[in-house]
């Protein structure tokens, strides 16, 4: 006997997928491809820095006078850096420390935070970096910002 299935019925078989395959919208950014690089935008921190420096004069210095809780032999980021990642963090709503990681491993990322930490780090900070740093941060650090 037979495969149980009618002469038409085989010939639709994988007739959909074929099609499919090859339409170029269904072939851009499959699931397990690299994704394409994103265009820089360069260095643009210049301007908010300068309008952060208006507003806020003694924004930089209230962060370099927030106490470390850190061990100063085993720092490797600055405060200013630690405190503005985690600002920038929340500021460009980042569902995730994960994402913020992801989306901030770019030179030009790093550039812009140095000029508003206003410090010199090679490396931008990992997410846990700055979560753990913010966890043995005490509430009272904090209020001469408030005032």
């Amino acid at each position: 006997m037979g495969s149980g299935k009618s002469p038409s019925q085989r010939s639709d078989e994988g007739d959909c997928g074929v099609e499919r395959a090859n339409h170029p919208a269904s072939c851009k950014n499959k699931p397990g491809r690299k994704p394409e690089p994103k265009e820089c935008g360069g260095i643009i921190a210049n301007l908010p820095a300068g309008v952060l420096e208006h507003f806020f004069p003694s924004f930089r210095v209230w962060l370099e006078a927030m106490k470390d809780p850190r061990n100063p032999e085993r720092t490797v980021y600055s405060v200013n850096h630690l405190l503005v990642s985690s600002l920038l963090m929340f500021l460009t709503h980042m569902k995730s420390r994960r994402q913020f990681g992801a989306d901030s491993q770019t030179p030009e990322f790093l550039q812009n935070l140095l000029v508003f930490a206003g410090s010199a780090e090679e490396t931008m900070a990992h997410p846990d970096t700055m979560n753990a740093f913010l966890k043995n941060l005490r509430a009272g650090n904090f209020s001469a910002f408030c005032a």
